[in-house]
């Protein structure tokens, strides 16, 4: 997984950096380390995320994002006769809007809200072989920093706080660092 996400950086980096962009429709490539809790087993593992960045409005301040979010997660203690406990796999589609609410020049502090819906499935093995199958409507929330120069090909987020949340059937899934990067192509 690590060679996966260092192979995505050094590949959305190499594009030249400095080309005159005339459009700020973007695609977008992020990975983050995430929590993920449902009703059958609690988890922590990398999370992947791949969307496109429509902006919205005259100034460009706020901006929509589909994407699709993976991971695999793990059980978060481990049992040293067994192993690891469970696993499973969480996918989520999302449709956010993220606002610049303080933008000075190309960096801004971001907010964002959203809908989405999650499909997780896997495996608890704690004493019996359990499978996790489960989905669910979510409410999404974005906290973080954004730079985007003007005229550069690339712009960065740097996310404190990327969730997806169910109150009514216990579903959270939660990223508190999470580093995206955003192909501006024209």
């Amino acid at each position: 997984m690590k060679k996966l996400s260092i192979l995505l950086l050094l590949f959305l980096g190499s594009f030249n950096l400095f080309a005159q962009v005339s459009s700020d429709k973007a695609l977008m490539a992020g990975v983050g380390y995430a929590l993920s809790s449902n009703r059958e087993s609690d988890g922590q593992g990398m999370s992947y995320q791949f969307g496109y960045q429509l902006p919205i409005g005259i100034k460009k301040r706020i901006r929509f994002i589909p994407s699709l979010t993976f991971g695999t997660f793990t059980e978060n203690g481990f049992d040293t006769e067994f192993g690891i406990n469970s696993y499973f796999n969480s996918t989520n589609l999302k449709l956010d809007l993220n606002f610049d609410v303080i933008k000075i020049e190309s960096f801004s502090f971001i907010l964002g809200t959203g809908i989405g819906g999650n499909y997780s499935t896997g495996l608890t093995i704690a004493g019996t072989s359990n499978t996790i199958r489960e989905s669910h409507l979510t409410t999404n929330l974005l906290l973080g920093f954004r730079v985007n120069p003007p005229n550069h090909r690339l712009g960065y987020e740097l996310n404190l706080f990327n969730a997806s949340l169910n109150f009514m059937s216990w579903y959270a899934e939660a990223s508190p660092f999470q580093f995206r990067v955003f192909w501006k192509y024209k």
